[in-house]
């Protein structure tokens, strides 16, 4: 189980994971993920994202590059912001 220690979390929104990395499973409650949370937390390596969290904001995956189990909602934010980022290119 994760330790909520890990997590910054303001009135059901996780604004920060400060934890080692690993399998990581969200806390329920949890409703919205802002942007950058997870950001360049190479040792990731999955998420649980519990059924609460209805937002997920950009990027708050970027630079994963450990992440080997992404729930489909992830992966799918994941490809738009990668779109995203080709367009600007």
């Amino acid at each position: 189980m994760e330790n909520n220690r890990n997590f910054i979390i303001e009135c059901g929104i996780l604004e920060k994971y400060i934890g080692p990395g690993g399998d990581v499973t969200i806390p329920k409650g949890v409703t919205e993920i802002m942007c950058y949370t997870f950001a360049d937390c190479t040792g990731l390596a999955s998420v649980t994202i519990p059924d609460s969290v209805t937002e997920i904001g950009n990027g708050a995956f970027q630079d994963c590059t450990g992440l080997t189990s992404m729930p489909s909602r992830i992966a799918s934010q994941k490809s738009g912001a990668e779109s995203s980022r080709t367009a600007q290119a």
